[in-house]
């Protein structure tokens, strides 16, 4: 035995920061496995067969009503679950087609609060 234990139990606080940077980077390696895999499924998430002529249309048409509801209701869910696309992709195309929106009328919401 190099030195008996006094009893005194170290504090865990100094070896958090490395176990969060271990956390994180676990997460970062699943999320571009993830990738990765659908990738390889969909091999063009942005040009690929599963799309909708009109929606399509809808997307490069800026609207001066009823955004909200077609947000919600159309652009959102056909991008997420037809597109197949991830979240950050899907959200950019939205906010770019919102920019659009805004120069025929302006938005009656802040885009940016609604993430």
């Amino acid at each position: 035995m190099l030195q008996r234990w006094n009893g005194i139990r170290p504090s865990i606080k100094p070896l958090l920061p490395e176990f969060y940077i271990y956390l994180a980077d676990l997460k970062m390696k699943e999320i571009h496995r993830r990738r990765k895999r659908n990738s390889v499924k969909y091999p063009s998430n942005i040009e690929n067969n599963n799309s909708i002529k009109w929606i399509e249309m809808l997307l490069k048409i800026p609207l001066a009503d009823h955004r909200k509801y077609a947000l919600w209701r159309i652009i959102a869910p056909y991008l997420i679950n037809i597109k197949k696309l991830f979240y950050d992709d899907a959200f950019d195309i939205i906010f770019d087609w919102l920019n659009k929106c805004s120069k025929a009328k302006s938005l009656d919401f802040n885009m940016k609060a609604q993430n």
